[in-house]
């Protein structure tokens, strides 16, 4: 095996898949609450000892060859966005940890997009997913017509008169929580914790990309691609000579 090739191409796949990942973060630069994404590597044992090869005879000298490194877990960066002002009578921002919870086909999903709305019915819903918004104990939230705010705790008035409160929730490990689309989070059974982000009424907060970094990161996983992409063809060009030049003189 050309170990020179194998580690090429390994890092060819890496620097592939970092440029889908930053690309879709600079896609959501504009997208109110989006998180980014953040790609890892870890480390790739020799190829004979990755595929569990029963034929494998143990060559120390290339026993000490490390496999290069391959694609590791992707994991979505929670760090707090900007707080943008919009005037929005409905919209909500949450500062610090936590989540929103919204209805979804007899379950529950989590958000941190407090552009919210009213539907046809007069529930508060989301605005990318039409789900509705839960209270604290989990009940879906129907406000009567008139002026509505939110204080800082989440409680919930319309032309004065108390209406609930908007449900907030953590998570011990953020981590565990699975994008599935309209800006929303499905956490299976993660274990709840109680969540210690306020509102602020008439906000939203902004994407968690910084285009800069993104840039720059995009920039650099396409200069690194470039360049073992011309390691690859070093290698091959080094193993044609051997082919057709010193196993003629030989």
């Amino acid at each position: 095996m050309n170990y020179g090739l194998y580690l090429s191409a390994a890092a060819l796949g890496i620097q592939e898949y970092r440029q889908q990942v930053t690309a879709n973060n600079l896609a959501n630069v504009n997208t109110t609450s989006f998180k980014r994404d953040v790609t890892t590597v870890r480390s790739r044992p020799p190829a004979p000892e990755e595929r569990n090869l029963p034929w494998y005879v143990s060559v120390p000298i290339l026993d000490e060859v490390e496999g290069g490194l391959r694609n590791g877990s992707t994991h979505t960066d929670f760090a707090q966005g900007p707080m943008v002002h919009t005037g929005g009578e409905l919209d909500v921002a949450l500062e610090g940890e936590g989540f929103f919870a919204v209805e979804a086909d007899g379950g529950k999903l989590y958000s941190r997009d407090g552009r919210f709305a009213r539907d046809a019915e007069g529930y508060l819903v989301t605005s990318a997913g039409q789900q509705r918004v839960l209270d604290e104990t989990g009940r879906t939230i129907l406000l009567p017509v008139g002026k509505v705010s939110f204080d800082r705790q989440g409680f919930i008035r319309v032309n004065g008169e108390p209406q609930g409160r908007v449900g907030i929730t953590d998570f011990r490990d953020p981590a565990v929580l699975r994008k599935v689309g309209d800006n929303a989070y499905a956490a299976g059974a993660a274990q709840t914790t109680p969540a210690k982000a306020q509102l602020r009424h008439e906000y939203v907060e902004g994407s968690g990309v910084e285009p800069t970094r993104a840039l720059i990161d995009m920039l650099t996983a396409q200069r690194t691609y470039d360049a073992s992409a011309k390691m690859i063809q070093l290698a091959d060009s080094m193993l044609g000579k051997a082919v057709n030049e010193i196993a003629r003189m030989a």
